[in-house]
C-alpha cells in the first residue's frame, strides 16, 4: 500500500507508530505566532479511528488517516 507518492518522501527512514482516536494539535494549533503555512491546515485533527504517525530524527511528523468521505488516506502534518 502506498501512503505517500511524494518523490521527496523520506518515509523509508521514518519511525512509524499507531495513533489512537482522539484530538491532536497541528503546528498551527501549537503556536500563537501567525505564519503563512497556517492559512489552510487545520488547527487540530480529530480522529474517529486510529492513524499512522510517521516521523524521524529532525524531521516533521505526519499522520496518515483514512477519510471515509473520499475513501482515501489523507495526510496532515502534526509537527514542524
Amino acid at each position: 500500500m502506498t501512503l505517500d507518492e511524494d518523490e521527496d518522501s523520506l518515509l523509508w527512514s521514518a519511525v512509524v507508530a499507531a495513533v489512537p482516536p482522539g484530538r491532536y494539535p497541528t503546528p498551527c494549533g501549537l503556536t500563537s505566532v501567525p505564519s503563512p503555512e497556517c492559512h489552510g491546515p487545520p488547527v487540530e485533527i480529530v480522529l474517529a479511528h486510529g492513524a499512522i504517525h510517521a516521523f524521524g530524527f529532525e524531521t516533521s511528523g505526519v499522520f496518515y488517516y483514512w477519510d471515509p468521505k473520499t475513501r482515501r488516506f489523507r495526510k496532515v502534518w502534526v509537527s514542524d
